[in-house]
């Protein structure tokens, strides 16, 4: 037996035999890449696991916690225009643990809503006033592009998620600031009325930034869907129209952030995953909210690092869903629950009157394991929050029978148009040595078995129209964003991924692209999108062992405005984690370098394009992320 088989064989019995967070990290030598093989799918298409009673006693978990004792904070409004500042501040996020430190975008955990205007551009300067990271004895310096210098004065770069954004403005995660740098973003909004959000996507470290609190709801409005009361769609509004960040995070006893998973793994160690076992929303842990008994508008988005949701109302309550991360459908979907993955948003109204004066009614979580997850130990986490009825019945908005193609609406969703291309993309991993921490090997979660920096970068043509099959051969949900592209999901097929792999072995290594078509292995019906898919999205659920299946829109030059295949280059102030014969480096703005731990040895002459990746932000920032140009 080789010594690489040995190696993956121990490191399978250790991860199904303990339950094991599968362990991201690179080597700290720019000159040493350790070898890496691609690891066997698990038993696939097996029953959907039930959540577990309770903790293990292998995961680190929160103090007990009284549910439904805070009551819900909903964040500022203001225009996307002007200065933003990322700031440290003090947060209570329970009323039994005391304040800690967090981040936000303002004085405050998360951010803003910043709301905009279709067609209208907006100008915002995002400054780095961050202090230490406040979880700097997590952050991993054997990834790629991070340093010491993170945990001190930690970097940050602004991606607006879901918005046809410049690549100078897209929030390139190779580009970033450190404390002091201001970074100037031009958003032209030329899109239908959405639910978008901005977040941290600096590299290496985007996980532990947005777990911080960098994180804020971006409202695009349009002319039929203003935001007033007096909106053509007759959509509640101000007060009835509730922006609703929903994460689960793990506390300490002492009220600060638990970053770690699992008790056995050394701290500084990019794990992963990150299930918590409690669930907050705009940063209150399990609140509870007093509403009219009317409609309400919820604007939902799971800021979490890695947990699915799948959200229902303990008591049946009148339930529709409206649209999705690109916005309207053409008409509402009644609905008794819905399935949310990180990044992605709904749109929903629910009806309050349905409830008597001083009845209640909480918002949970029956999202079903995977047998990854169980054998990963994912704590459960069924409780979300609670609103309670107070007052008479009022009118507070109407649920329309049309959103679309009527008197004074938007023009209803086109037609699919022809496809240009038909790509396969798998997501797999493979086992390559530790250098840094105690453990004989580290999984590595990848995309076509390619690393973030490959040479080997998919180029698409602005104005097609692209079928992408997404293969999933792991045992575990990704939740996939493409940066630029809107899309709309065709269908899913249940996958022989055992049969796939045997057939069509991966490559031993990194960087040799592997992606056979899954059409063989395929099996069962094709699964149409769920009700709360029908519209445009950009990002979307691949189930464990699944193939998803999605039709792809590039936007013309025309229509964006701009050359989306233009050089990015390092604004003053800021610095760059690119490439050279050397290693990696950090260029400033100026043009100094600074030396940074990289296993690759590509050279790259500068940045262009965009990134695709999953939205497991343990997996994102290490390396289950691609470049991708779209050329005009």
């Amino acid at each position: 037996m080789s010594g690489r088989e040995f190696s993956r064989r121990r490191w399978l019995a250790a991860t199904l035999g303990v339950g094991v967070t599968a362990t991201l990290g690179r080597p700290a030598i720019a000159d040493a890449r350790p070898p890496s093989v691609p690891l066997p799918p698990l038993p696939g298409n097996l029953p959907q696991q039930p959540q577990p009673a309770i903790n293990s006693p292998l995961n680190f978990s929160s103090p007990p916690l009284p549910r439904y004792v805070d009551d819900l904070t909903l964040p500022a409004v203001r225009p996307a225009d002007g200065l933003v500042v990322a700031q440290d501040s003090m947060h209570r996020f329970h009323r039994d643990l005391a304040p800690t430190r967090v981040w936000g975008y303002g004085p405050h955990i998360h951010g803003p809503v910043l709301e905009a205007q279709s067609d209208v551009p907006s100008h915002i300067r995002f400054r780095n006033s961050l202090g230490r990271h406040v979880l700097a004895d997590d952050v991993d310096t054997t990834m790629m592009g991070v340093r010491d210098e993170d945990r001190i004065r930690p970097r940050m770069v602004v991606h607006l998620h879901g918005a046809p954004t410049s690549p100078e403005y897209d929030g390139h995660p190779t580009i970033a600031w450190r404390p002091g740098g201001v970074a100037e973003h031009r958003y032209d909004n030329r899109q239908e009325a959405a639910t978008l959000w901005y977040h941290d996507h600096a590299m290496g470290i985007t996980r532990l930034n947005v777990q911080a609190g960098l994180a804020g709801f971006y409202l695009v409005r349009d002319r039929f869907d203003t935001g007033r009361a007096d909106n053509p769609l007759g959509l509640p509004s101000g007060e009835h129209e509730l922006p609703l960040l929903i994460a689960d995070r793990t506390f300490n006893a002492d009220g600060t952030l638990q970053a770690r998973q699992v008790v056995f793994l050394p701290q500084g160690g990019n794990q992963g995953g990150l299930w918590g076992d409690v669930g907050l929303v705009n940063g209150v842990a399990w609140p509870t909210h007093t509403v009219a008994r009317g409609l309400y508008r919820l604007r939902l988005l799971n800021g979490s690092n890695s947990r699915t949701f799948r959200l229902t109302f303990s008591r049946p309550l009148p339930f529709w869903v409206i649209g999705s991360d690109q916005g309207l459908f053409d008409r509402p979907e009644q609905i008794t629950a819905l399935t949310l993955v990180p990044g992605e948003r709904m749109d929903v109204l629910v009806d309050f009157g349905a409830l008597a004066d001083g009845e209640s009614v909480e918002v949970r979580n029956v999202a079903p394991n995977s047998i990854g997850n169980t054998l990963f130990m994912v704590p459960p986490l069924t409780s979300v929050m609670r609103f309670v009825a107070r007052g008479a019945t009022v009118r507070t908005g109407t649920v329309p029978h049309r959103l679309r193609g009527g008197p004074n609406l938007p023009a209803t969703l086109p037609k699919p148009p022809t496809l240009q291309r038909h790509r396969t993309m798998t997501l797999m991993w493979t086992a390559n040595a530790a250098h840094s921490l105690p453990l004989p090997v580290r999984a590595m979660l990848l995309i076509n078995n390619l690393a973030f920096m490959s040479d080997d970068v998919d180029v698409a043509r602005a104005g097609t129209v692209e079928r992408w099959d997404i293969v999933n051969t792991l045992p575990f949900e990704h939740p996939i964003h493409i940066h630029l592209a809107r899309f709309r999901v065709i269908g899913r097929r249940a996958l022989n991924s055992g049969a796939y792999v045997a057939a069509h072995p991966p490559p031993v290594d990194v960087d040799r692209r592997w992606a056979p078509s899954p059409a063989p292995y395929v099996f069962g019906p094709v699964h149409p999108p769920e009700l709360w898919e029908r519209g445009f999205k950009d990002t979307v659920h691949c189930p464990e062992d699944t193939v998803t299946s999605l039709l792809v829109e590039w936007p013309s030059a025309d229509d964006l405005g701009f050359d989306p295949d233009a050089v990015i280059r390092v604004p003053a102030g800021a610095e760059m984690v690119a490439m050279s014969d050397g290693g990696a480096h950090h260029v400033t703005g100026s043009g100094s370098r600074q030396p940074a731990h990289r296993d690759h040895q590509h050279p790259q002459a500068g940045t262009r394009g965009y990134v695709w990746h999953c939205h497991n932000l343990d997996h994102e920032d290490h390396d289950m992320m691609q470049r991708l140009r779209v050329r005009a």
